[in-house]
């Protein structure tokens, strides 16, 4: 999928798709984000590297039919697990609904610092680390990438 399907799922500006690690674990199995794809760790980290410039540092709560919820705790160390293995991502704030209370679960947002509101600079802000992630509400954490 990696090398082979996303180089040809491009959007309007030709370019390929931006990804986000959704669900980053501890204990990662045989399958993580298409390792099994690959010979061995390096190639499965050189293929995903420059595609997948974002990783989910928190999100929730996605059961939970409630609005303005807080969300899920911080996966701090999941994360860290992934920039240790050497990828380059900057965190993200998601809600993950599964209930029909999209975009209002909880107040947790990733936000992108955009030089201008054109969609073809916003692939530039990942790779340029000009993303300000996440945000909440001013009662609560705020980091910059």
């Amino acid at each position: 999928m990696i090398e082979d399907w996303l180089p040809v799922q491009l959007d309007t500006q030709g370019q390929e798709p931006v990804l986000l690690l959704n669900h980053p674990t501890l204990a990662p199995d045989e399958k993580e984000y298409g390792i099994d794809d690959f010979p061995d760790t390096a190639a499965w980290l050189a293929a995903l590297d420059p595609r997948a410039p974002l990783i989910n540092l928190m999100n929730g709560p996605s059961d939970d039919p409630g609005t303005h919820r807080p969300p899920g705790a911080p996966s701090e160390d999941e994360d860290r697990r992934y920039l240790n293995l050497g990828l380059h991502v900057a965190p993200t704030a998601d809600q993950d609904n599964h209930k029909p209370n999209w975009g209002d679960s909880t107040d947790a947002r990733t936000a992108i610092l955009a030089p201008s509101l054109s969609k073809s600079r916003a692939p530039d802000c990942p790779e340029a680390a000009a993303c300000s992630t996440p945000h909440e509400t001013p009662t609560s954490a705020s980091s910059t990438a």
